[in-house]
């Protein structure tokens, strides 16, 4: 029961991340650096469940790995097409050529994640990403450690490389490909394998110091993004029931992936500007998706 009333804690965290991702799109708001924690969150949260399926056994790790992985890619490749006639639009717009527009379009669907008005795709791709290099390692029987480093070594290398022409024409910026999701992915699995705990005193204490901390060096990041994992599992949730919490789980999944169709309509047709109405808006329509999903799955 104990470890169920954490779970909720994390759900009712990930739809509050899915409506600040929502304001990242739609407004200028800087909300103190809780907007730079909302993908990092998702990110460990998704480790968390991921190195939860591993068990030890190499041949079996390795099956949970491919089949996470290849979910993920299914809903990257379906949502891809969602948003493939925004898309189109964008390539119009820039006035590209057929084949420009096709050799875009295949270096950001493998190396970017995203096109016009598809940025919460991105963060799809990254997970693919992740799921191919932690299989690769498993395979190779890296520790969680080593798989940990490798990501730290990931994240910094683009640093290093600066704006390298041919970098920034594959990749276009350090969050894509394997650059950023694998290190917070094997972060949250290592929150899970070590059982790792904070009172909830403890986790907003650690969270409210990475955001502090961030301001001055952005490798306080990881540590905000931590703590806010570790208090969401300490939230006292007990009251709500296990229906609601998938409720959120779901949610958040769906107000993550539809916000920026609504978005995108009602800048291209309402010729709505950032700001407290386009995220109104966007929001109301995107929980309204959600609760749909909710309906028809509970039906």
């Amino acid at each position: 029961m104990e470890q169920m009333t954490r779970l909720k804690g994390i759900d009712l965290v990930k739809v509050l991340m899915a409506f600040v991702v929502v304001s990242i799109h739609t407004t200028t708001w800087p909300l103190l650096g809780i907007r730079e924690v909302a993908v990092p969150y998702f990110f460990i949260v998704s480790g968390f469940f991921l190195f939860g399926k591993m068990k030890g056994d190499r041949t079996e790790d390795l099956s949970a790995i491919r089949t996470w992985t290849l979910k993920i890619l299914k809903l990257y490749l379906i949502w891809t097409a969602i948003y493939l006639p925004f898309t189109v639009y964008g390539f119009i717009q820039d006035g590209l050529s057929l084949k420009q527009s096709l050799m875009l379009f295949g270096r950001n669907l493998l190396f970017v994640g995203e096109n016009f008005m598809s940025w919460p795709l991105w963060y799809l791709l990254a997970m693919i990403w992740s799921g191919v290099l932690i299989y690769i390692l498993r395979a190779l029987k890296f520790p969680i450690w080593g798989m940990l480093l490798a990501g730290i070594i990931l994240a910094a290398l683009p640093h290093y490389i600066g704006d390298n022409s041919l970098f920034v024409k594959l990749f276009r910026d350090s969050r894509n490909l394997a650059f950023t999701g694998p290190f917070y992915v094997v972060l949250g699995g290592m929150l899970r394998q070590y059982q790792a705990r904070l009172p909830l005193w403890g986790g907003i204490l650690l969270f409210i110091a990475g955001l502090v901390a961030y301001h001055f060096t952005p490798f306080a990041l990881p540590v905000a993004a931590a703590g806010l994992f570790l208090l969401a599992k300490e939230l006292p949730l007990s009251g709500i029931s296990d229906r609601l919490s998938r409720a959120f789980r779901d949610g958040s999944e769906t107000i993550y992936l539809v916000h920026m169709i609504f978005a995108a309509l009602l800048i291209l047709l309402v010729r709505l500007d950032k700001g407290a109405l386009l995220f109104t808006l966007t929001s109301l329509l995107a929980a309204a998706a959600a609760y749909g999903r909710y309906k028809w799955k509970t039906r």
